[in-house]
C-alpha cells in the first residue's frame, strides 16, 4: 500500500534537498518518544506544510511553520495520543476566552 505522501519522501531520499524556512512560530510540536513516523499528519494537512521523513520511523518535516492554519487535523488524524501538539502563537492564545459552564453561569 503507497500513500499520495510517498513519492515526496522518495524525492527528498533521492538527493533532492530542503532547506527550512526560517519562522518566528513553531505550531507543530512532535514528542519524539510518541510519534511513529506514519506520516498521517502529512497526509491530512490541508496546509501542505508537513514533508514525510525520507527517515523511516521519525516524524514529518514542518517545512512552512508561518503557513499553519492551526486547524488541529494533525492532532486528530494521529493514531498515538500526545505524539503532535500545537502551539497557538501567543497573541492568539490571548485572544481565546475560556467557556463558562452553563450550571456556573446561573449561580
Amino acid at each position: 500500500m503507497t500513500h499520495e505522501n510517498d513519492s515526496c519522501a522518495a524525492g527528498l531520499s533521492a538527493g533532492y534537498s530542503y532547506r527550512p524556512v526560517p519562522c518566528s512560530t513553531r505550531p507543530i510540536i512532535y514528542n519524539q518518544s510518541l510519534c511513529i513516523g506514519c506520516n498521517r499528519c502529512a497526509s491530512v494537512c490541508q496546509c501542505d506544510i508537513l514533508l514525510p521523513s525520507p527517515v523511516k520511523g521519525e516524524h514529518p518535516i514542518v517545512a512552512y511553520p508561518g503557513e499553519c492554519y492551526y486547524c488541529g487535523a494533525c492532532v486528530m488524524v494521529c493514531p498515538r495520543k500526545g505524539a503532535i501538539r500545537l502551539e497557538h502563537p501567543l497573541m492568539n492564545q490571548a485572544k481565546y476566552v475560556p467557556v463558562i459552564p452553563e450550571s456556573e453561569v446561573l449561580n
